[in-house]
């Protein structure tokens, strides 16, 4: 069968102050979820918070990631494919 993976994109806003994910308690609260559920995840807060300069993964004028951003969730993801084979 296939493997399920979800994730949740980190909060823009923390991010935009080189502060991911410190305050980001829908992240918190959606990684106890998936542990408890025993579903396999992404944490994309861990991958936002090694970025040096976090406002570049986010477009200013929305809440959109930029190419940057698009990179760094798919390197996570196929670092978690990975993992789970």
């Amino acid at each position: 069968g296939a493997n399920f993976l979800i994730f949740i994109i980190p909060n823009k806003y923390e991010a935009m102050n080189n502060k991911c994910c410190e305050g980001d308690a829908l992240n918190k609260e959606f990684i106890d979820f998936a542990k408890s559920n025993d579903l396999s995840y992404v944490d994309l807060s861990t991958s936002f918070s090694k970025q040096a300069h976090q406002e570049p993964l986010f477009f200013k004028r929305d809440i959109h990631l930029t190419e940057l951003g698009h990179k760094v969730v798919a390197r996570s993801i196929l670092a978690k494919i990975g993992e789970i084979k």
